[in-house]
C-alpha cells in the first residue's frame, strides 16, 4: 500500500474529530475518514502504527498505556516514530482537545516536524519528552 504524499502526522481513531478539525486547519493531517486514509477505520494498532511508521509520520493519540503494550511500542520503536500523547489527567471533550492543541500549537508542530523518535505527552503544561527510542 503506496503512503499518500504530504502529510506529517496522522490522529488516531479515538480523536477523529480532532483530526478532522487539524486537517481543516493544516493539510498535513490525516486521520479515520480522511480520503487519503486506505486502511480500515478498525484496523488494529499495531497495523496502522506499522503503516504510519513506514510513511514516515508522527501521530497523535490518547492511548497512555501503550508504553507498555509491546506489539505497539515495537511499531514506535521500529520506524523511530514521533508519538504525542494527549495525557491529560481527565477525559477531555472535543473542545478542549481542540483548546489545548491551540494553546501548544507552536511546539505540538515542532515537536512533529522535527521528527525526533520519542514518545511525548502533551498535557495542560504543555509537551515533554518522556521517552526517547
Amino acid at each position: 500500500m503506496a503512503c499518500p504524499e504530504g502529510f506529517r502526522a496522522f490522529v488516531d481513531a479515538n480523536l477523529t474529530g480532532l483530526g478532522v478539525w487539524l486537517s481543516s486547519q493544516d493539510a498535513g493531517f490525516l486521520h479515520v475518514g480522511h480520503p487519503d486514509w486506505s486502511l480500515p477505520p478498525d484496523a488494529i494498532d499495531e497495523v496502522w502504527l506499522d503503516f504510519v511508521g513506514g510513511c514516515g509520520w508522527g501521530v497523535i493519540m490518547r492511548d497512555k498505556m501503550i508504553r507498555r503494550r509491546p506489539r505497539e511500542r515495537a511499531m514506535l520503536e521500529k520506524h523511530r516514530m514521533t508519538a504525542v500523547v494527549i495525557a491529560t489527567r481527565r477525559n477531555m471533550d472535543f473542545a478542549q482537545q481542540q483548546n489545548l492543541v491551540r494553546e501548544y500549537w507552536d511546539v505540538l508542530d515542532d515537536t512533529l516536524r522535527g521528527g525526533r523518535a520519542g514518545l511525548f505527552h502533551l498535557t495542560t503544561s504543555g509537551i515533554r519528552l518522556m521517552e526517547a527510542f
